[in-house]
């Protein structure tokens, strides 16, 4: 099946947000993956900068779950980078609001 360039991005991006929706859900429902989440919302003034607070050892399992995932998704670098370069400012935005 051979899809025009632009619907690929788009199933794309859809496809990588999804996986950030359901891993960030994990991080509220296991207990274990918790104890690390809770840092990001420990913050008395929820603010921009409460949106790139993470616990060390959260970046680190949402990063090899993150390499484990993207080939499956069949996601390229570009891809990826453009999903953080939209969601990054939308993520901050959210948090100081």
């Amino acid at each position: 099946l051979s899809l025009p360039v632009w619907l690929q991005w788009i199933i794309a991006l859809l496809l990588l947000d999804c996986w950030q929706y359901w891993w960030h859900r994990l991080n509220h429902r296991l207990p274990f993956l918790w104890r690390f989440h809770s840092v990001h919302h420990a913050d008395a003034d929820l603010d921009a900068s409460s949106g790139v607070r993470f616990h060390t050892i959260e970046i680190t399992f949402s990063l090899l779950a993150r390499l484990l995932v993207l080939p499956l998704l069949g996601m390229t670098i570009p891809q990826v980078l453009v999903y953080e370069a939209i969601s990054l400012p939308i993520i901050l935005f959210h948090h100081a609001n």
